[in-house]
């Protein structure tokens, strides 16, 4: 009997493959050429399917975004964004993407990224069914490492954000391959990000402030080494001020502790390059064993943990099972030897390059060298004190500092309240920084009440030192009047000309909506003309469909009906089927 498969169109289920559906008559595919066979996933917004591409019945996985039901323009961006970063992509161990298109109409009217579909297992899964050796972890990262060293060393670099086991498939020949690229961004550090994404236990200090530069996949991917030589979950290897602590895996070698520990250095300028994961990682699983120190084969300084509702115990039981492969003997005779004095040539050999490499290269190295062994010991608690001190004596970075040590429990039991008062702190002492965090969190009612009002200056203050993202948020205040905030929707009409005129996307798609819900702006029509063309130049099918009608109609503009056919088949090319109809 021939598979069932699923109607793009009405969501009934048919028998075999027709060309119309059995319940609603349309065709039943995805822009006449996806055939639903059934889900792969669903999220808050957003489906995955397991599809096959006609002609020729390629299997396809295809990601789904309805308008319908997106939470915010956000989400909109997120995706366009990952259908953009994949198309420029090709690397064996990233799925092959097969492109990104707009489809449908009203409440069906969605997004769509069509890719290869990979076919296994991920990480987590494997994880739960089975232990990881220690040399199979090392092989994981070497390779995991590779990608990340692709992503990295392109210009500008590709930032996953979010790497985590789940995020990791294991192919039927038994290669890696790394998916969910859409909390990916473009850019280094310099490039200016206030969203924060990632999964917690993966996630380096520094993102859970925004900032994501490519020291953050190595923070996510070293967590997600210790996991697998755990079992267990990332919080488990997280001391009581959410550090990392690998010590606690019982049995783990001292040359990989150590790699761990680097990977997840506090201090991003720490953490060694993907490339120099890669390498070490090979070195390890290659050279000879390294022996176990006497404090990682038996855990003496803490009581046995509870075991959980499952019967499995926490993170000290979980160890064992990391070592598959080798024998209880082993690890008995080993750990009764002396710790061999390994951690200086340990750290040495993760960033070490061979002899021959240019003079230039193996300056850099030096450097990293001199860093790693020669860098002074501050713990958490230390910092913050010192933070603390000098936020006492009026110095805004420090409190700044402050509020980020207390939003991410560094050096003091983490709180939100603290959080928020250490950042309106700094904002009163003229941190800039300071005072766009203070205003977001009083947008948001993040340690305290919503207060729109009182969000207000600090965010205007914020947008006058040059930053796009506090300007959005002071014209959506001004645009909206909620929360005892006083509408002045011309004067927010004009802070998202000033942006869009930048190039700044999310400001023009605000001048579309505002326009587009009739919100009787005096002049506005050719400010929504001029942030439709910016739109439609960036490759959105919906806004050139706009533009178009907008042409067609003499809408804010004059009725050019050329200039809309031109518009309607720019649309037409990005994907908007009903653009495509307007053509005929």
């Amino acid at each position: 009997m021939e598979a069932k498969t699923v109607c793009a169109h009405c969501g009934v289920t048919n028998e075999g493959r027709p060309l119309a559906c059995e319940s609603c008559g349309e065709d039943p595919r995805v822009q006449g050429r996806y055939r639903l066979e059934g889900e792969l996933g669903r999220g808050g917004s957003g489906v995955t399917w397991r599809a096959r591409r006609e002609p020729g019945g390629d299997p396809v996985c295809l990601k789904e975004l309805r308008w319908a039901s997106m939470g915010s323009l956000d989400d909109e961006r997120r995706f366009a964004r990952e259908g953009q970063l994949l198309e420029g992509l090709d690397h064996p161990a990233i799925p092959k993407h097969h492109g990104a298109f707009a489809w449908g109409e009203g409440r069906s009217h969605a997004l769509f990224i069509a890719q290869e579909l990979v076919v296994g297992d991920n990480l987590e899964v494997e994880r739960r069914a089975r232990g990881y050796t220690f040399e199979e972890t090392l092989e994981a990262g070497a390779e995991l490492a590779d990608v990340l060293a692709y992503l990295h060393e392109r210009s500008p670099p590709v930032v996953h954000r979010d790497i985590k086991p789940s995020n990791v498939m294991r192919r039927v020949d038994g290669k890696l391959v790394l998916i969910d690229f859409g909390a990916a961004r473009v850019g280094g550090l310099g490039n200016p990000q206030v969203s924060v994404a990632g999964t917690f236990g993966y996630m380096a200090p520094e993102q859970i402030r925004g900032e994501a530069g490519p020291s953050v996949d190595i923070y996510g991917l070293g967590m997600t080494l210790g996991v697998l030589c755990a079992g267990g979950a990332p919080e488990d290897l997280l001391d009581g001020m959410n550090r990392p602590d690998f010590g606690r895996i019982v049995g783990l070698r001292a040359d990989l502790r150590q790699l761990l520990e680097s990977m997840c250095a506090i201090d991003a300028t720490q953490r060694p390059t993907a490339v120099a994961v890669a390498r070490r990682c090979r070195q390890m699983v290659s050279g000879p064993p390294r022996a176990i120190a006497a404090k990682q084969s038996v855990v003496t300084s803490r009581p046995e943990p509870a075991r959980k509702k499952d019967g499995r115990a926490l993170v000290v039981v979980f160890g064992a099972i990391c070592v598959i492969g080798g024998t209880a003997a082993t690890m008995l005779t080993m750990g009764g030897s002396s710790p061999p004095s390994v951690e200086l040539s340990a750290r040495v050999e993760v960033i070490a390059e061979p002899m021959v490499a240019m003079a230039a290269r193996a300056a850099r190295v030096t450097e990293e060298v001199a860093a790693l062994a020669e860098a002074p010991v501050v713990t958490p608690v230390d910092a913050f004190q010192e933070s603390l001190a000098g936020c006492g004596r009026g110095d805004g970075n420090a409190c700044s500092e402050v509020a980020t040590a207390y939003s991410q429990g560094r050096g003091v039991a983490a709180s939100r309240i603290e959080t928020r008062k250490y950042f309106g702190k700094a904002c009163d002492l003229g941190n800039m920084e300071g005072c766009a965090s203070y205003g977001h969190m009083l947008l948001k009612g993040d340690g305290g009440p919503t207060d729109w009002a009182a969000a207000l200056p600090p965010l205007e203050r914020a947008c006058a030192s040059g930053s796009d993202d506090p300007c959005i948020s002071v014209g959506a205040i001004y645009a909206g009047g909620e929360s005892g905030a006083k509408a002045d929707r011309p004067k927010a009409l004009g802070i998202f000309e000033g942006l869009c005129a930048k190039g700044v996307r999310p400001a023009c798609e605000n001048i579309d909506a505002m326009v587009g819900n009739n919100w009787g702006l005096p002049a506005s029509g050719a400010f929504r003309i001029e942030a439709l063309t910016r739109l439609c130049d960036g490759k959105s099918g919906a806004a050139c469909l706009r533009l178009g009608d907008a042409y067609a109609r003499g809408s804010g503009v004059k009725k050019d009906a050329t200039r809309a056919r031109e518009v309607y088949t720019r649309g037409c090319d990005f994907g908007a089927k009903p653009a495509c109809e307007k053509m005929r």
